[in-house]
């Protein structure tokens, strides 16, 4: 583990997202979007695009969790 962030949670581009517990806890708001990476920095920013936005936002990666199958 890295970050609060697990090796198998790498983010890439293209990836589809939800937030993680920390993301629920830091925006409540946003806690049950969903949205599509778009790049991923190596200071730990992802840039992503929210399902329903037409901009783009940046959040730390701690803030992201891969969306798997069936969740």
């Amino acid at each position: 583990m890295k970050d609060g962030v697990a090796e198998n949670d790498i983010l890439r581009p293209s990836d589809r997202f939800r937030f993680s517990e920390l993301g629920k806890s830091r925006s409540p708001k946003l806690r049950d979007k969903r949205g599509t990476v778009i790049s991923v920095s190596r200071s730990g920013k992802v840039t992503v695009l929210l399902d329903g936005n037409k901009h783009p936002t940046t959040y730390h990666k701690s803030y992201l969790e891969p969306l798997t199958e069936g969740k």
